[in-house]
């Protein structure tokens, strides 16, 4: 069954964007670049701006612009952080940039661009497509701002494949359609108050143990799966199972939404738009995956019925290698 839906990498949360913020009050613009550490490695990647201006890797810059590093890179949430404060006559209007040594960006390199009246531009740069030139009709939109997060919150869960097999572990822990749907609900309820609360930092916890005890769920799931007692409090309350484990990976949600970071001016339009990407991304999954075991169980009814335990040893396996993975990692 798995073999439609399931194509990952071996590492579930290689695919950590990096991220470039412009922050523009006419003539001056605050530029910040953040790099995440992929498996202990310093994604590469290099930033020139305008017509051949010099790549921002020095306390100087070249060319239309004039800037100074803004105070020593910093490690932050797994990430190398660096800033710079620039002046340019024309301010963003026609702006241009380009992005270099992007092998290693696989999830890409997202680009916000803003202004003190919230978010102008906020697209995704890859190697297909590594430039971007500001327009001179730049317009702030609260529409544009709420669609922008709510596709970045789908795009996420569709490739968070640790958080995706848990799902997949809740609906075949679920014995009837009451059931998952309550699993369902509790599971969305529980992350998307840990993912408001860690988002807006009132409550913190460190990533790297977060992320090892999201696999740790999918294992203890694919246990239940296999020993099937129907006494087990799991199989018998999903709901709380999804509820519990739910807190957890909504802290994992606010960390890539710390990555891909909030506009200044509509910071509550884009983690309600990007939390409800994700229910949305959450949801065509499942529908997905209704649908598939519907078809198998009518064409081939006989292999319907044997999907679930070699499934059970697949979600277990990986969740077993991405939970010692990210264990040496602390």
């Amino acid at each position: 069954m798995l073999a439609f839906v399931f194509t990952p990498s071996s590492y579930a949360d290689d695919l950590r964007p990096a991220a470039l913020f412009i922050d523009a009050d006419g003539e001056n613009l605050s530029l910040q670049l953040k790099r995440p550490f992929i498996k202990s490695q310093l994604m590469p990647l290099t930033l020139t701006l305008d017509h051949g201006a010099l790549p921002l890797h020095g306390p100087k810059l070249e060319g239309e612009l004039r800037g100074v590093l803004r105070g020593e890179p910093r490690r932050e949430s797994g990430a190398l952080i660096e800033s710079w404060q620039l002046q340019r006559k024309a301010g963003l209007a026609g702006l241009h940039l380009q992005l270099s040594d992007m092998s290693d960006a696989s999830a890409g390199v997202i680009v916000h661009v803003a202004n003190s009246d919230g978010i102008l531009l906020n697209t995704v740069l890859s190697p297909e497509k590594s430039s971007l030139r500001l327009g001179d009709n730049l317009q702030s939109s609260w529409l544009k701002t709420a669609l922008d997060y709510l596709w970045l919150g789908i795009e996420h869960i569709l490739i968070g494949w640790d958080h995706l097999l848990f799902v997949l572990c809740l609906m075949m822990i679920a014995t009837s359609i009451k059931k998952l749907l309550w699993a369902i609900t509790g599971f969305t309820l529980a992350h998307s108050l840990t993912l408001i609360l860690s988002s807006l930092e009132w409550v913190q916890l460190p990533i790297a143990p977060v992320e090892a005890v999201i696999a740790l769920s999918i294992v203890f799931l694919a246990r239940e799966i296999l020993v099937n007692n129907k006494n087990n409090l799991s199989l018998r309350f999903p709901v709380l199972v999804s509820s519990s484990f739910g807190l957890l990976h909504g802290f994992g949600f606010a960390s890539v939404l710390a990555d891909i970071g909030l506009p200044s001016g509509a910071k509550f339009t884009a983690l309600l738009s990007f939390n409800l990407g994700v229910e949305l991304g959450q949801l065509i999954f499942v529908a997905a995956l209704l649908a598939l075991y519907a078809l198998v169980n009518k064409c081939l009814p006989k292999a319907a019925a044997l999907w679930r335990m070699p499934t059970a040893y697949l979600c277990g396996g990986l969740a077993c290698f991405w939970t010692l993975e990210r264990l040496a990692s602390f």
